[in-house]
């Protein structure tokens, strides 16, 4: 579930960047490093939205997030 919000987080701030900066990462012009947003661009707010999603990532065999036991 947190991860579910935190990924909703971060694709909408994702669309609303490129809406207003547009999408460099065609540009070929290496300001995006393989897709990727720098550090000084991403919001604190986000930067805990997706350290929270990366410590709720469900491995190969908890593909939903839930509990096995």
């Amino acid at each position: 579930m947190a991860s579910a919000l935190a990924h909703r987080l971060f694709t909408r701030g994702h669309v609303k960047y490129v809406r207003f900066h547009g999408d460099r990462s065609s540009s070929g012009n290496g300001f995006f490093a393989r897709g990727r947003v720098s550090q000084s661009t991403v919001s604190p707010t986000m930067r805990l939205s997706i350290a929270l999603a990366a410590t709720n990532m469900p491995t190969r065999g908890n593909l939903h997030g839930k509990s096995t036991n």
